[in-house]
């Protein structure tokens, strides 16, 4: 018998850039987003529909942007507007039309699709372009502050296919653009809702965030420029480390950062994608937390600390689908049932990162159904107790 033996080494690069004014051509990094030099290269821009509110404005920027790229940078078409959302993400019909789109425009994989919107709607345009040509480059620009929390976390792009992330590809940005003047389009609630991505990396992955957001809580909330730039500064360069401290490609169960994301994509299921994805994770990473505490993983005090200022939030811990068919683990519409659709996800054992204390976590591979049970009665017992949210 004769072997022979590949080994490629692949290095991923991409730049993330945060900007508090909308971006216009005064901006520095301009030129390395859309260098004058480049080959002739066609832009095609899509639109969460989210942002509608902004559009005359966007649509500016955009036109301006662009004459300012000089010629080797042509718009294929007006900007798209595509709806948004985990409808969005979970719609053949709309993963067809950005296809289509795509062929309208004759990108090719020397083109470039300009995405601005919220994380469903980037998710989706990146699954459709990776997909497509074997990879046509996204510049990705979130809209929301959840997103602008999560973008950077990782190069795969997923859409819901009957369940939640079940067809995805890994393809990394050709860049992140971070411009929190998209954020005026968001409403205080959706603004409030969108802090869970910055706790959930606080709480699990780096205790300085969470008492960032602890001490400077009043002014992120009254949306304070200076604070949520540096909140968002922070969570995303903890997202860059993180990635590059584990394989991309998350080729090992204990390589997936998973902490609350089980039970938020089951949620979504169970809610068939009505329940938008920040509540969802809210619900999840509660979850995660009250198990800690019921399996002597993390300190009561610890978890009434973070349970409590969620509260404060404004934010609900309990939804009803999280009781259904809790002695039936088997079921299709049990929230266990999410424990081996993940498994499955991430492959290999189940492995699940849960809180030891503010900002550490440690993985564990067997959930104890009777402590998971115990742990939504808890989240259920904290949602009936009356509570004036302090910023809700």
């Amino acid at each position: 018998m004769r072997t022979l033996t590949q080994n490629i080494q692949v290095s991923l690069e991409y730049d993330v850039y945060l900007t508090k004014a909308p971006i216009s051509p005064s901006t520095p990094f301009l030129s390395d987003l859309f260098p004058k030099k480049a080959p002739a290269t066609r832009v095609w821009v899509v639109i969460d529909s989210g942002l509608r509110s902004m559009a005359s404005e966007l649509t500016k920027r955009i036109e301006l942007v662009m004459k300012y790229a000089g010629k080797s940078w042509q718009l294929s078409e007006a900007p798209v507007w595509l709806p948004g959302g985990q409808e969005f993400k979970a719609n053949p019909a709309a993963w067809q039309d950005l296809r289509a789109g795509i062929q309208h425009n004759q990108l090719d994989r020397h083109a470039l699709i300009w995405a601005i919107g919220g994380g469903a709607f980037l998710d989706t345009v990146g699954y459709v372009a990776g997909t497509t040509h074997g990879g046509i480059p996204v510049l990705k620009t979130p809209s929301t502050l959840l997103s602008m929390f999560e973008t950077s976390g990782a190069i795969k792009n997923a859409i819901h296919s009957k369940r939640p992330d079940f067809q995805s590809v890994y393809a990394p940005p050709k860049a992140i653009l971070l411009d929190m003047s998209l954020l005026e389009s968001i409403d205080d609630e959706t603004w409030r809702e969108g802090l869970i991505g910055a706790l959930r990396m606080g709480i699990a992955y780096d205790h300085r965030i969470y008492d960032f957001i602890e001490d400077n809580l009043e002014g992120i909330v009254n949306r304070s420029s200076k604070a949520a730039e540096e909140l968002i500064y922070r969570v995303n360069q903890l997202q860059i480390d993180l990635l590059r401290a584990r394989d991309p490609f998350e080729r090992h169960n204990r390589q997936v950062h998973g902490f609350g994301i089980w039970a938020t994509q089951k949620l979504l299921e169970l809610t068939d994608f009505q329940l938008s994805y920040a509540k969802a994770l809210i619900v999840g990473v509660a979850l995660d937390i009250a198990y800690s505490m019921h399996a002597d993983v993390i300190s009561e005090s610890c978890c009434i600390k973070a349970l409590s200022m969620f509260r404060d939030l404004g934010y609900d811990l309990y939804v009803p689908e999280l009781s259904s068919y809790m002695s039936l683990p088997d079921h299709e519409e049990s929230i266990a049932k999410g424990l081996e659709e993940y498994r499955q996800e991430i492959g290999g054992k189940l492995a699940l990162q849960l809180p030891t204390t503010i900002g550490q976590n440690r993985y564990v591979e067997d959930i104890d159904l009777s402590i998971l049970r115990a742990s939504i009665r808890y989240l259920m017992a904290w949602q009936a107790q009356p509570h004036e949210a302090k910023y809700g």
